[in-house]
């Protein structure tokens, strides 16, 4: 009896090993820590581009994005900070990520986020024509996890977060088709046509 316990806990500490050892493994891979997705969504670059600009209405497409606290001293754009208040569900409490809005015009956004102690990286939306006169969209992202257990854990959140990303990306289409079309200024910003 005593012997079988023996061989039972042995085999359940040698499954433990080897799964921690597959996600370390996994959490070393080339490529990880990386997302990327792309969409075309039927509206001129400008229009496309309102919904990264506008905190109101990254509220709208962005999944858990409840709140974007900004430095209100300039716009949303090159070098002004900001923090994205998330409530994801899984947790508690939300969840706030300080960024830097790195660049932001008509052919995309580059920021970098972070929350210290758990996570830093950066993302960009690249925006391109698309056949019809419409608008291809391009992310990538990149996220390093700072706490070495939560790094190991990597393969199993990616995933998840890709299928947030695509979902947020769908709902940004539909959102900018669902739009009014609007008409460029000759400033560069845009109005809804008459």
């Amino acid at each position: 009896m005593k012997q079988w316990l023996l061989v039972v806990a042995g085999s359940v500490a040698g499954l433990i090993v080897l799964a921690l050892c597959a996600l370390f493994v996994l959490s070393h891979r080339r490529g990880h820590g990386e997302l990327h997705a792309s969409i075309d969504i039927a509206r001129p670059r400008p229009e496309v581009a309102q919904w990264f600009a506008d905190s109101a209405k990254l509220t709208q497409w962005v999944s858990w994005l409840v709140e974007i606290r900004r430095d209100n001293t300039r716009p949303r754009g090159g070098g002004s900070t900001e923090v994205w208040v998330m409530d994801d569900p899984r947790r508690a409490e939300p969840l706030e990520i300080s960024g830097i809005v790195v660049t932001l015009d008509s052919s995309g956004v580059l920021a970098t986020f972070a929350v210290p102690g758990a996570f830093h990286g950066d993302y960009q939306y690249a925006l391109s024509p698309a056949a019809g006169g419409g608008t291809h969209v391009d992310y990538s992202g990149h996220v390093v996890f700072e706490n070495p257990i939560v790094a190991l854990m990597e393969p199993l959140m990616m995933p998840l977060a890709r299928t947030k990303q695509i979902g947020d990306m769908a709902r940004l289409k539909e959102k900018v088709e669902q739009a009014p079309t609007t008409a460029a200024n000759a400033n560069g910003t845009t109005a809804p046509k008459r």
